[in-house]
């Protein structure tokens, strides 16, 4: 059984095969949106090895002309071993909109991280806070249970964030 960090690399994977991209032409059109990945990172990532940018997951989102939920097929909250967990690296935007929806839906950072581990991801409400901040990334595995907590489409977590096209 492939762990989550296995299954969002062979998602990544299929979708640039899908779409008719070797990995050198796909970079080369992220970096033509504004990204500052290489082949080498791309590559590092798709192999199951490395985490993502959030900002270079909304470029893919963009050349790719499909929802965020095409990111995620196969990871759910019931199956989410905490092992081998792909990072979505910090942006801003992202962070504010983190915090954003969590007040928006009346939780604290307490009742939050109570209700993520209810889910089985196991994250302290310190360490929750400091993904509010900006000062930690958030697993794809924690995004997985916030979209199930909150009941939104994982747009609602992208939204505002500006590529150049």
């Amino acid at each position: 059984m492939q762990n989550p960090k296995q299954i969002f690399a062979s998602t990544l994977k299929y979708l640039r095969y899908k779409h008719h991209f070797s990995q050198e032409k796909l970079v080369i059109q992220m970096q033509i949106r504004g990204s500052t990945i290489t082949r080498e990172v791309y590559k590092f990532i798709e192999s199951g090895s490395g985490n993502i940018k959030v900002f270079d997951l909304v470029i893919l989102k963009n050349i790719y002309r499909i929802p965020y939920s095409d990111f995620f097929v196969g990871l759910s909250p019931a199956t989410l071993p905490r092992t081998s967990i792909t990072m979505l690296l910090r942006h801003p935007t992202f962070t504010d909109n983190l915090a954003l929806l969590r007040t928006s839906h009346e939780y604290t950072q307490q009742q939050l991280t109570d209700a993520m581990n209810e889910m089985g991801t196991f994250i302290h409400r310190a360490a929750y806070a400091n993904i509010e901040r900006g000062k930690r990334n958030l697993k794809v595995t924690d995004l997985v249970c916030l979209k199930t907590i909150y009941n939104v489409p994982y747009e609602a977590f992208f939204e505002g964030i500006k590529i150049h096209e």
